[in-house]
């Protein structure tokens, strides 16, 4: 049984970054590289319904030690990502989940920081995003961003509901070929 097919296109003239193209080449160190990997699999793990959430991204942008990197990528040294590299990821990551749509933006006050969050469709019907942004209420200034990717479903929950189903329904039809031949 063949599992895949394959259109083989040789030669021609196709622009770098057309979809059809080459992918223009990025230089990755072992450890954005280790990062990248990581990243997939968090939003692949998404997908497939093994976690509910997945925080995407953080950023802070009055950090007075300068651009900073932070996860839970285990084995990385985050002194070896360059910011514009992590940057990339970033958005890439968050571009996977495009064409985005948002919803009203609200905002609350807790104490001295005002939370405003915006809720973001996505092609994917079962995924949404969330955009945190925290600003300091006397002045305004931002004090941290978050992207975070929500499930409204679990799959792997309800695959396993319509197994259960599915082998109950043919348990029945089973035995309804079966019982009637027993009785005679």
């Amino acid at each position: 049984m063949q599992s895949e097919s394959t259109l083989l296109l040789a030669g021609g003239k196709i622009p770098a970054g057309d979809l059809l193209g080459s992918q223009p080449y990025i230089s990755y160190s072992p450890d954005e590289q280790r990062l990248s990997r990581f990243i997939q699999h968090e939003i692949h793990d998404l997908i497939l319904g093994g976690r509910s959430r997945l925080v995407l991204l953080k950023f802070y942008p009055q950090h007075e030690a300068g651009p900073a990197i932070s996860t839970q990528c285990p084995g990385l040294n985050p002194q070896a990502v360059r910011q514009e590299v992590a940057a990339r990821i970033a958005t890439d990551a968050l571009s996977f989940f495009g064409p985005l749509h948002g919803g009203v933006i609200t905002q609350q006050t807790f104490g001295e920081v005002i939370l405003q969050e915006r809720l973001f469709s996505t092609p994917y019907p079962h995924i949404t995003l969330e955009r945190y942004d925290c600003y300091d209420a006397p002045t305004g200034e931002p004090l941290l961003g978050a992207w975070r990717a929500c499930r409204m479903q679990n799959l792997q929950r309800e695959t396993r509901t319509n197994r259960m189903v599915d082998l109950a329904l043919l348990t029945l039809e089973i035995s309804k070929a079966v019982f009637p031949q027993l009785l005679k």
